[in-house]
């Protein structure tokens, strides 16, 4: 073996030497890592997976060390310590500390609270039901009025704080505007749906979470809580509907069919329609309540009109109130235009016909229509 001393005898100080021939000295054998000492005589003791950072500034450095992925999720199985290191770019919700920051991986808007709509390894999720936003968390105090926010993840919207409402007492911030107990071109109760009017002139009312009960002096009380966003614009409306197949884009929201709550109007004097908010840190609160009279073709003396069956009931254009909506003068049957008149018996609907003679003994069919004006401006005189 060659000495450096030796080396510097032959050759002298400026001579040129090989770093090849002085590092000779080293002989490579199986590297052990981080122990100060460079086994391969590589330079290299404290970066196993070749990203250019020591293992005391990369998280993530030696590639068969697998308890740093113990908490992946979903694409971060795929990851490798060589995209494991301080400055990476980090994907959210998949359990990897990917640059290195110490944050959690489920807490993008950095407020203390983690995603309430991505789950961890194990399947558990956080409370945050707005991972985007740092002002939305279990954490404030209230919800803004009119934004449709669920500011405090507590399932409900708008509702305000405990010492202010969004909704006053007295409610009024909705109107039960239409009502269409029995379709004549359409089945019960696929064909039944009921419209809600906004008479404020300033504000949208988020509906979200707003529960609509039928209460029965018979049969009970049955309720569905809204699960989508519904709008409402100032002095606009929202329709409901049991079924689309009929209205199409004039229903905003289907309660009818599988996983609902067997929510149907009914057609008799004992029913009554409730609009009410959810009960969350502020107790529920009536928007709206009608006891409506839906007996098809007997009005309620001195106050309901009757309606016929394929007749909306509308309540009068001056009288759009939650108050003035109490009173069955306010309402009468539309005089609207036909919104569904069937074409063939592929509607599924039970429908009968008319006949018109006509010279030569030949005749004209006609089907029988439903009438009213879901999400259009009330036509009763």
């Amino acid at each position: 073996m060659v000495s450096l001393s030796l080396l510097f005898v032959l050759f002298g100080c400026g001579s040129r030497v090989s770093w090849e021939l002085l590092k000779s000295d080293c002989v490579p054998t199986e590297e052990v890592w981080y122990d100060g000492v460079d086994q391969d005589c590589d330079g290299n003791d404290n970066d196993k997976d070749g990203d250019g950072l020591g293992v005391d500034e990369d998280c993530w450095d030696d590639p068969d060390d697998g308890t740093f992925l113990a908490e992946a999720v979903g694409a971060g199985l795929s990851l490798t310590a060589a995209e494991i290191y301080p400055g990476a770019e980090d994907a959210w919700y998949d359990g990897v500390d990917q640059n290195c920051d110490g944050a959690s991986d489920f807490d993008q808007d950095g407020d203390g609270f983690e995603s309430a709509n991505d789950e961890r390894a194990d399947g558990s999720v956080g409370e945050d039901c707005d991972d985007a936003v740092a002002t939305t968390n279990p954490g404030v105090y209230s919800d803004s009025c009119w934004e449709g926010i669920d500011n405090d993840c507590d399932m409900a919207v708008d509702e305000g704080s405990i010492g202010a409402s969004c909704y006053a007492v007295s409610g009024g911030e909705l109107v039960i505007s239409e009502l269409f107990i029995l379709g004549r071109a359409t089945t019960d109760p696929r064909g039944e749906w009921f419209e809600v009017y906004n008479p404020h002139g300033t504000h949208t009312v988020y509906m979200e979470s707003l529960t609509i009960t039928r209460q029965h002096s018979t049969n009970g009380s049955v309720s569905f809580t809204i699960d989508e966003v519904i709008a409402v614009e100032p002095k606009d409306t929202a329709v409901f509907c049991f079924d689309s197949i009929y209205l199409g884009a004039s229903c905003d929201f289907v309660y009818g069919g599988f996983a609902r709550t067997g929510f149907e109007l009914t057609q008799d004097a004992s029913t009554t329609l409730i609009i009410s908010t959810t009960a969350a840190d502020i107790a529920s609160r009536t928007l709206d309540s009608v006891n409506y009279n839906g007996t098809v073709g007997v009005g309620r003396a001195g106050t309901w009109p009757g309606v016929n069956a394929g007749y909306s009931y509308e309540l009068k254009p001056d009288k759009l109130t939650a108050g003035e909506n109490d009173d069955g003068t306010a309402w009468c049957e539309t005089t609207g235009d036909a919104y569904h008149t069937p074409l063939h018996n592929s509607d599924h609907v039970v429908y009968r016909t008319q006949r018109v003679d006509i010279g030569g003994g030949a005749y004209l069919f006609y089907f029988n229509s439903d009438y009213g004006t879901p999400n259009a401006p009330n036509t009763c005189p």
